[in-house]
């Protein structure tokens, strides 16, 4: 025998042979395994006798026997998806991955200009610290020519650099520049808008061996700024320079960013400069579309 089990009134008995016996009490419950294990005896046929003889102590049980095959596990039915579930599945994710892409995208060019905002502040602070370390003039030249050659179209309205004077009065280039972020733009009507200074349109020989257009912002030796210069009286008070950047597009030959449609139209950011040569930034769009 490899083991037996009851449940409720029944007990089942595996046996070495594969088979499973079954026996079920119908008037008396097993007192003890000791009274299961004789009755099972009882029920064995004996070698010298035509039928099982009953113990004098077995209890009086009324049972059957009945012999059962072996298990046979049952097959499972395949599970799987209808052709008109896999398409309504197909079709939300389509649907979910066309408007995560316009997300994603939005996102994207929001953190291009939370990225090119530090980006600017640094080269006008570079630009502000050699001023008054070298005791001179310096400036801030931010590309602006839309002459439609490879240089100038990589360039446009995205590419800065520091410029300090020389003995000679000569500008000379004081860094290699650096780049806004791709998507991001100076934009020179906002940076004008209002009261705002306009800046001036410069030209310098910029790295690269030629001579380009540029919007400039000059320092004194100081660190003050005093380009662009003030609309009235000789005091910028509450109208100081502006520079701000949007996110968009800029075809060959434009002279100002096309912001994206929708929320995009409102993607910009920037500073305004003091008269100190420090700057602050924009905490709120309507600061810029005022």
């Amino acid at each position: 025998m490899v083991g037996a089990s009851r449940f409720d009134n029944v007990f089942t008995m595996n046996t070495c042979g594969g088979g499973r016996f079954e026996l079920r009490v119908y008037e008396k419950k097993l007192l003890s395994h000791h009274d299961f294990i004789n009755l099972i005896k009882s029920c064995a046929p004996d070698k010298n006798q035509s039928k099982p003889v009953r113990p004098v102590n077995q209890p009086d049980f009324n049972t059957t026997m009945r012999t059962t095959p072996p298990f046979r596990q049952a097959r499972m039915r395949a599970a799987g998806f209808s052709l008109l579930e896999l398409l309504v599945v197909i079709s939300l994710i389509a649907v979910l991955m066309t408007i995560g892409s316009f997300g994603i995208k939005n996102f994207s060019k929001a953190s291009g200009v939370s990225s090119g905002i530090p980006i600017a502040q640094g080269v006008f602070a570079e630009a502000r610290a050699l001023a008054i370390e070298k005791g001179t003039n310096t400036r801030v030249m931010m590309h602006a020519d839309n002459r439609t050659d490879s240089l100038n179209r990589e360039r446009n309205l995205r590419y800065m650099v520091v410029q300090y004077q020389d003995d000679a009065d000569e500008w000379v280039t004081a860094s290699k520049g650096v780049k806004l972020p791709e998507g991001v733009f100076y934009s020179v009507s906002l940076s004008n808008r209002s009261t705002a200074p306009n800046t001036d349109q410069s030209s310098g020989n910029l790295p690269g061996g030629q001579i380009q257009n540029c919007r400039a912002y000059e320092f004194n030796s100081q660190g003050i700024i005093i380009k662009p210069e003030p609309d009235s009286d000789t005091e910028y008070g509450n109208n100081p320079p502006r520079f701000v950047i949007r996110a968009g597009s800029l075809a060959p030959g434009q002279t100002e960013p096309t912001a994206a449609s929708g929320a995009g139209e409102r993607n910009a950011g920037g500073f305004v400069i003091w008269r100190n040569g420090r700057t602050s930034v924009f905490r709120h769009p309507d600061q810029i579309f005022f």
